[in-house]
């Protein structure tokens, strides 16, 4: 929790130093007030609609932020450098959420038993998938299915409100991330990738296993999936580009440990049990 909590104070003080300079600084690229200036220096027409000039800041997920020091430098990393700081931020996030519960379930039981390779899949799991394959499904596949995502995500509130082809964008996107993602995706590579890390026989028998175990648990957990992803998304995907993923891990993190709790365990019955109660 302590982890979670110093990242995003991370994040707060980086938006709100990113703010300070577009705000403040004239000269900074992403700023529309500067690209509407500089097309009109250079020429061209001035009546440049609004969502022509946010495709000068909205074309992107990392800001362009200068630092002067070893502060500013870490303040703003995670805007500089979303896809690194993504990694490093599901690694630890979805490794911690698997100790937390470890920890907790070695309390309840009144002795000690830290499963380590029931840790480590959930560390690799956090690192292939979380950091890199929902990198790609999240900002390349959705933005490329809703070309518009990305801008609409990056202009300001009160454009967000009048933008009717933007929300349906959101909408969409929820819809794929919950239907397509998370059940067709997620839950596989995560069966089968547990069972690989946690189980015994030769690598095809594993992973028919994992799947089986998923085809056994397909209902409860796309339900309790829904549940928490639909609003969480909802609000994500409306949430400047930058901010997506970690806004995302920190929403994961709480899930992660309830698939912890409920999937971490070798029995499926057990986690059956688990879940449904």
């Amino acid at each position: 929790m302590a982890a979670i909590a110093f990242f995003t104070l991370l994040l707060f003080g980086q938006h709100v130093y990113a703010h300070r300079m577009e705000t403040h600084d004239s000269m900074h690229p992403k700023s529309v007030r500067g690209a509407l200036a500089t097309d009109s220096a250079r020429g061209k027409t001035a009546n440049v609609s609004y969502q022509q000039a946010l495709a000068h800041q909205g074309g992107t997920v990392s800001l362009r932020l200068a630092y002067h020091n070893l502060g500013e430098e870490i303040m703003t990393f995670p805007g500089r450098r979303p896809r690194s700081f993504n990694i490093l931020l599901a690694t630890c996030k979805t490794w911690a959420a698997d100790v937390v519960v470890q920890l907790v379930e070695s309390r309840r039981s009144g002795s000690w038993n830290f499963d380590w390779k029931r840790s480590l899949s959930f560390a690799l799991f956090g690192f292939l998938y979380i950091g890199f394959v929902q990198w790609f499904l999240y900002i390349t596949v959705l933005t490329w299915l809703f070309p518009d995502a990305m801008v609409f995500a990056n202009s300001p509130m009160q454009v967000k409100l009048t933008d009717g082809v933007g929300q349906l964008d959101v909408l969409g996107q929820v819809l794929v991330d919950n239907l397509v993602f998370c059940a067709l995706v997620y839950f596989p590579v995560f069966y089968t990738l547990k069972e690989l890390m946690q189980g015994g026989g030769s690598l095809r028998s594993r992973v028919e296993t994992g799947i089986g175990k998923y085809r056994t648990n397909f209902v409860a957990d796309n339900l309790a999936s829904l549940a928490l992803w639909v609003p969480a998304d909802l609000f994500i995907f409306c949430a400047p580009m930058f901010l997506r993923m970690p806004l995302e891990h920190a929403t994961s993190f709480f899930w992660t440990m309830f698939m912890s709790a409920c999937r971490g365990a070798m029995s499926t019955e057990l986690s059956v049990n688990k879940v449904m109660s």
